[in-house]
């Protein structure tokens, strides 16, 4: 008799175990204190281990090597003819001073391009036309071998990817650019671009005679030499190097 009440009295004992472990389960936890875990938001915001804040900080490496004066737009995949280029494609757009969309031909007086040009329809309907596509149009005075050009108009897209260097697209990018005006006047500054060339020499840029569709009128190619700046150029300044003069 013992012995039954005893088994009795254990199993009513676990039963009530067990339906207080439950309520315990199901019951809302008390709110905690400040080390009670914090909403998606404030992991969001600020770092759940932080005690103290700290304003956010930005680490910004700018390459200002060589190198970065070298073309920006060329066909990185012919080490062999690194300082020659033909890879203009005139369904990619280039980044660069110019905008992609516009036209622009070139102010023989003031040395500068001007915004605003229209090219005429391809082919050359002229004898002085050296060069007519719907990117570029080219007109030559004079005599072989003298001959000179006497009016260039381009797109914008051309000519990011013919003259812009790979500091003139980071300048581009954080500043908007290298601007340079006269000592009288900002409203005659422009947009000043910076190349070496290629290591110092002429990047020769060239299009063929069937380039991307657009039928050029010589058989020959249309060839452009990139070059940096030469003592002898007007406006030329010399920067110095602990002291001594050097282009």
């Amino acid at each position: 008799m013992i012995g039954e009440l005893f088994h009795w009295g254990r199993k009513a004992f676990l039963s009530m175990l067990c339906a207080l472990s439950l309520l315990a389960l199901l019951a809302p936890w008390p709110a905690q204190g400040a080390g009670a875990a914090q909403p998606m938001q404030s992991y969001c915001d600020q770092p759940p281990f932080a005690t103290a804040g700290m304003p956010a900080n930005l680490l910004l490496m700018i390459d200002n090597s060589a190198s970065m004066y070298d073309p920006a737009y060329i066909n990185r995949n012919s080490p062999s003819t690194y300082c020659l280029d033909d890879s203009f494609d005139g369904g990619n757009s280039y980044t660069g001073y110019f905008d992609p969309k516009s036209f622009y031909s070139y102010d023989l007086a003031k040395s500068r391009f001007v915004p605003g040009a229209t090219l005429p329809s391809p082919p050359c309907g002229s004898s002085a036309c050296a060069a007519s596509t719907n990117y570029l149009y080219v007109e030559m005075a004079g005599v072989s071998p003298n001959r000179t050009v006497s009016a260039f108009k381009a797109s914008g897209n051309f000519l990011n990817w013919l003259s812009m260097s790979k500091i003139d697209v980071e300048k581009k990018v954080l500043t908007g650019g290298k601007f340079t005006f006269s000592n009288t006047s900002t409203a005659s500054g422009v947009l000043q671009g910076e190349t070496r060339g290629c290591q110092g020499k002429r990047f020769v840029k060239m299009l063929g005679a069937d380039a991307f569709g657009w039928p050029v009128t010589s058989a020959a190619s249309i060839t452009f030499a990139v070059r940096g700046p030469m003592m002898n150029d007007p406006g030329y300044l010399p920067q110095t190097t602990a002291g001594a003069r050097r282009p």
